[in-house]
């Protein structure tokens, strides 16, 4: 989770939409209160047969709005309405990322799972196909049993192709939960079942 909340653009889009809230509120607020500004300038008088004459000013402007038919309260009030409508979809977009997140942990557990099932019946099938085999070049088993046998091992491999395809896709998924541009790193599902991967 910690590392969706830095990387999701997503998440970081509304919380800079929160921060752009937050500075219209101080921008409002500041327009009810007094203004300074400083004034500087510079002139200078040329006449014939005096040396020039320089002149230098600087002012002081002070600023006090006494009335202004309650236009700022107003724009403070929209702002902060504007402000806690941000938090409102920042909160909304969080918990988005977590369950987007939750979810794609849980599939690629069960993608894991699913490595570990068909491998186990992977190995079984194929046992059983090499006794089928044994038995039939023994003389002592049928074409029938042998052909069941590699039916069930061609079904087992096809099965195993099918999770380790689903394995692939979950990871995927996971890394685009976590905010992850590319899927070059290694993902940490330990915990799961033991961070299997497919061979």
């Amino acid at each position: 989770m910690a590392e969706a909340a830095k990387q999701r653009p997503d998440l970081a889009a509304a919380r800079s939409d929160v921060d752009a809230a937050i500075a219209d509120v101080t921008v409002a607020r500041a327009a009810g209160r007094p203004s300074i500004s400083i004034t500087a300038g510079r002139s200078s008088v040329n006449q014939q047969g005096t040396p020039t004459q320089n002149y230098g000013q600087v002012g002081i402007n002070v600023s006090v709005p006494l009335f202004t038919g309650f236009s700022v309260g107003y724009g403070v009030r929209q702002a902060q309405a504007a402000l806690q409508s941000r938090e409102v979809n920042a909160e909304q977009v969080r918990l988005n990322v977590s369950l987007d997140v939750w979810n794609a942990y849980y599939s690629l557990d069960s993608a894991n799972q699913q490595l570990a099932t068909t491998g186990t019946l992977m190995t079984t099938a194929s046992s059983n196909q090499d006794v089928a085999v044994g038995r039939y070049q023994a003389g002592v088993g049928s074409i029938l049993d042998l052909l069941t046998a590699q039916t069930a091992a061609a079904s087992a491999r096809q099965l195993r192709i099918s999770a380790e395809l689903n394995w692939e896709v979950a990871r995927a998924q996971l890394a685009l939960a976590l905010g992850r541009l590319t899927g070059a790193q290694p993902l940490n599902t330990e915990g799961s079942s033991g961070g299997k991967q497919p061979p």
